[in-house]
């Protein structure tokens, strides 16, 4: 962390930045931004990283994907994404918020969610019951009827979902101390091999128009179920990730349910949302989207173990295991869809 990095969040550690009644600043680091917890402000802080997807190293970027942020997610959470602030330093060298002079960098202030209040605490604590799952599904369909439909090229299409299962699996095969290589290599073979058998069910997904710019992180954590149902972080740094079939984003939110040990509400999450959108796919390419995505999940958590800072690295082998699990498991619903015992 260089010099400047440290001042800046030495600074928006300071309590009386946030109003008289605030007495504490808690921070959260997360891979690609600092959150300042504040009464009830939430100021968010995006890091100068660099990866496949991002490019937050120059300071213009950054203030860009603010705004982005902002307007994305307006579109789940309007009350809850309030500005953009600029952080500046004044003509004496201090750090100031506003606009008027040199700029250092940009954040977004947001209303403080009630960490009670959300779905995932909710599935953690059992808290959560079928009504709540309707009216999380009825939110998102809700959501997507009103999107633009967009019409990809169906061999690219397939080409991009090809191109996922292949990141997967390279970064999954680099981890032969802690993973099952050839468990992983049956997977995505099996997953690569749908790609190829069933061309039809995906070149059918965008000629009925279910191809969206939706959320694209659409996980329990994201959603907030106290009063009218509130979905915040969506992927705004890619617009490709957040393209994706309206059927496999649900069906990634099912997924996190059933991680969650809530696999009954997960079926009426997707029951509920299905018969809200009046839309049919088949069972088993919703398997193959949970499949995909739990593969996608695994790779994010065995990342971690290439982080030199990393402390809990039983931690995270186990949880890619888990998340293999579900792919696997996902990955079997397939053929028993489509070839069920005579």
């Amino acid at each position: 962390m260089s010099a400047s990095t440290e001042a800046t969040i030495a600074f928006l550690r300071q309590p009386h930045l946030y109003g008289a009644d605030v007495t504490q600043v808690d921070v959260i680091e997360t891979h690609m931004s600092w959150v300042f917890l504040a009464g009830d402000r939430v100021l968010k802080l995006k890091k100068p990283v660099c990866s496949d997807y991002v490019d937050f190293r120059d300071v213009d970027a950054r203030c860009f994907y603010c705004h982005e942020e902002l307007r994305l997610n307006r579109r789940l959470a309007p009350a809850v994404y309030l500005s953009v602030e600029t952080l500046s330093r004044d003509a004496s060298g201090k750090l100031c918020f506003g606009a008027s002079h040199q700029r250092i960098d940009c954040l977004i202030q947001m209303r403080r969610l009630p960490e009670a209040g959300m779905l995932a605490h909710a599935l953690t604590h059992r808290a959560a019951d079928a009504v709540v799952m309707q009216r999380v599904a009825t939110c998102i369909a809700d959501f997507h009827r009103h999107q633009p439909r967009l019409r990809p090229d169906p061999d690219a299409w397939r080409a991009s979902l090809e191109a996922e299962i292949n990141r997967n699996e390279h970064v999954l095969l680099r981890h032969a101390q802690s993973l099952p290589l050839d468990k992983v290599r049956t997977l995505c073979d099996a997953q690569r091999a749908i790609l190829q058998s069933q061309v039809d069910w995906f070149a059918a997904r965008i000629r009925e128009g279910h191809i969206v710019e939706g959320h694209g992180d659409l996980r329990a954590e994201h959603i907030c179920i106290a009063g009218d149902i509130t979905v915040i972080d969506c992927l705004e740094f890619s617009r490709e990730l957040r393209t994706l079939d309206a059927a496999d984003e649900i069906a990634f939110l099912a997924l996190d349910c059933e991680r969650l040990q809530a696999p009954a509400l997960a079926g009426v999450l997707l029951q509920t949302y299905f018969a809200q959108s009046q839309d049919e796919p088949p069972a088993a390419l919703v398997h193959f989207y949970q499949s995909l995505r739990a593969g996608v999940r695994a790779r994010i958590a065995i990342r971690h173990l290439d982080d030199i800072a990393c402390t809990q690295p039983a931690l995270w082998t186990q949880r890619t295991m888990h998340w293999l699990a579900l792919a696997q498991q996902h990955q079997d619903c397939i053929s028993a869809t489509i070839d069920p015992p005579s």
